[in-house]
């Protein structure tokens, strides 16, 4: 009769342990709200409140842009989308990977004229799960970096592999790009690009992804969310994030180890741009700073002093421009 009460009870606190997993799952995980950048009273007490301005102003340039709507098809069949802003004698393109449930317009409002100026064309993505891009689930950059090579290969075959490929990223999108740079899969997959041409490509950066610009890069989809956990609810989360891993298993069919950033920058050949604020409180500045230890490419570190998340080129502009100027030009 003990048996079976201590049974019992082992049983509800797996099952209570797997359905609170299940709830982190979901609000981790699962497509959800994204960041609305024009409502100003939601932004209150975040660091983006702070630089409104600063970001209206960049938002505003980008939309007097002429755009072009492009769209590929991932891997898993999901229909992905990006804005394409092209200019007369463009040298290279610049790939730009957004955070977590933000957009392209929002994370890059300052810094995108800065790579068009070097007379390169930009592209602002839409990574899967976010804004006119399908999927339910967010990756953490394990998803997302497949994206990404087939975004590169799409520019490659559509402008040439003689014109350069810079990827940038911030937040989740630094993730993604330099998590980019695992994938050298002999398989070949096919893009449906928007003109309906079907490219057989292969799942590896092309070779005429010359740099890498990363800003505010988490180390690994486990640590981001196990250490959110732990600021969030002030205990270990060993416990919950083990579980989320589980349901992420089963339902978003990735691992939440699957990749390790300082682990696959020690095969990266590409050169990369780190950047991080030190007073980052959603990534930790240490997690860049490991990056950087084990990269075996070359690189340049820029850590502003001072700035929170994703604020870097807002705190300490004109060190950001000359930054991203001497990579990009």
């Amino acid at each position: 009769m003990v048996w079976i009460v201590v049974c019992i009870i082992a049983a509800v606190i797996i099952c209570g342990w797997f359905a609170i997993g299940y709830v982190g799952f979901r609000t981790a995980i699962c497509r959800g709200h994204e960041l609305n950048i024009n409502d100003r009273e939601a932004l209150k007490g975040t660091a983006w409140d702070q630089y409104y301005d600063e970001i209206q102003e960049g938002i505003a340039w980008i939309n007097q842009q002429k755009a072009e709507d492009i769209y590929i098809q991932s891997e898993d069949g999901l229909k992905l989308h990006a804005r394409l802003m092209d200019q007369p004698g463009a040298k290279g393109t610049v790939l730009m990977f957004h955070g977590y449930r933000t957009h392209p317009e929002v994370d890059f409002s300052a810094s995108s004229h800065v790579y068009y100026e070097c007379g390169n064309r930009i592209v602002h993505i839409d990574q899967r799960a976010a804004g006119k891009s399908e999927g339910k689930y967010i990756g953490f950059g394990v998803l997302e970096s497949r994206d990404g090579c087939l975004w590169a290969q799409y520019i490659a075959n559509r402008f040439g592999t003689d014109q350069k490929i810079i990827l940038a990223g911030l937040s989740m999108g630094a993730s993604t790009v330099l998590m980019s740079t695992a994938h050298h899969e002999n398989k070949q997959v096919q893009i449906n690009s928007s003109s309906g041409e079907i490219l057989n490509v292969s799942m590896e950066l092309p070779e005429n992804v010359t740099g890498m610009v990363a800003d505010s890069a988490f180390s690994s989809p486990y640590d981001i969310i196990k250490k959110r956990i732990r600021t969030t609810y002030h205990c270990k989360g060993t416990l919950l994030t083990i579980a989320i891993g589980i349901w992420s298993r089963l339902l978003a069919h990735y691992s939440l180890k699957e990749l390790s950033v300082p682990e696959v920058m020690k095969n990266n050949t590409i050169p990369v741009l780190l950047v991080h604020g030190t007073a980052d409180s959603n990534v930790p500045v240490e997690m860049t700073v490991k990056v950087a230890e084990n990269c075996r490419a070359s690189k340049k570190v820029l850590l502003v002093e001072g700035a929170e998340h994703g604020t870097g080129y807002l705190v300490d502009n004109e060190a950001y421009k000359n930054a991203l100027r001497e990579f990009c030009s």
